[in-house]
């Protein structure tokens, strides 16, 4: 269970004026998008969006690998990996904006929540029990978890720290005053743990790269390296497990629908590896389910197979 979520390599340090430098380019940024209308917000993100991938072709070449591993047809790639600038655009906007938007009602009202809320009561969650709930990187999760705390539903959630502690904490910053706990990545496992065994509910995303210690699980019919830490967590404390996807339905606005996949009751799993295996397996195909409905809102920059599979690993 340890070897999930674990400690991961630090790159190199980043000097004090690198740091402030990124942050004054952050924070004016953030400071003109508040004052713009939204719609006129999320035209200025791509902008800015598409011109990073000018600037840095290597990270359009490693979309365009994922997309061409996902899709080998490859007959809609090219536009999917246009799209996907234009959706991870307005990703980035939400995810400054949001938590502000969210104070006010009538856009509060534009996350449709219904499903999500349905489940989390169906399960006694906060009850009787503690909900795993996953997610990937396919959608607004941030809006989910959001959302969902402004209506009553506290929540824990596994993150990663930015590399740039004075973004990460005026990010923190506007989060302020949600019912929301982060649970720092490095080390999560132990945590995510005893949150489920007090009954708690956790979030977090299951669609990253494991390492040579990972549980290679089939995604896009590709093994990807795969954490199975959550899934035993989740076992081992009895704990539910459901997906949740925040999918964006209208472009250039705030409108969001929670998609809900399962439960998976702990009880129908083996309490070992292989029942973390398995349980794991339906978690990751939940997630491809929704990247192949929804490919432009999945982030394929991501190295999702930057592991390869070990010629003795077996996908069971």
């Amino acid at each position: 269970m340890s070897q999930s979520l674990a400690p991961t390599r630090k790159g190199r340090r980043k000097s004090q004026s690198t740091i402030r430098l990124e942050y004054l380019s952050f924070a004016a940024i953030d400071n003109l998008l508040r004052g713009l209308p939204l719609p006129l917000a999320y035209r200025f993100s791509e902008s800015i969006l598409f011109s990073l991938f000018k600037a840095f072709p290597r990270i359009r070449k490693r979309v365009d690998e994922n997309l061409n591993t996902a899709f080998p047809e490859g007959t809609e790639n090219e536009r999917i990996a246009l799209d996907h600038i234009r959706y991870q655009a307005w990703f980035w906007t939400d995810m400054l904006l949001a938590p502000i938007l969210l104070r006010d009602e009538k856009n509060a009202c534009h996350v449709d929540g219904n499903a999500a809320e349905d489940m989390l009561a169906s399960l006694g969650a906060y009850r009787e029990k503690g909900v795993l709930v996953s997610s990937g990187h396919v959608g607004a999760p941030d809006i989910c978890s959001l959302a969902l705390s402004s209506r009553g539903y506290p929540l824990a959630i596994v993150i990663r720290e930015m590399d740039n502690p004075l973004i990460h904490a005026r990010l923190m910053k506007t989060r302020i005053g949600y019912d929301r706990k982060e649970i720092p990545k490095t080390g999560a496992l132990r945590r995510v743990h005893r949150a489920l065994r007090n009954k708690e509910v956790v979030g977090l995303q299951i669609d990253q790269d494991a390492g040579k210690a990972g549980c290679f699980i089939p995604f896009f019919d590709k093994p990807a390296s795969t954490h199975t830490g959550p899934a035993l967590a989740a076992l081992f404390s009895d704990s539910s497990v459901v997906s949740f996807f925040c999918i964006r339905e209208e472009e250039r606005r705030f409108k969001f629908k929670i998609h809900v996949r399962g439960p998976y009751m702990a009880a129908d799993f083996e309490r070992n590896q292989r029942g973390a295996q398995e349980l794991t397996r339906l978690m990751t195909a939940d997630i491809e389910e929704f990247c192949r409905k929804y490919p432009e809102q999945n982030l394929w920059a991501h190295r999702r197979w930057k592991t390869p599979e070990p010629a003795h690993a077996l996908v069971s």
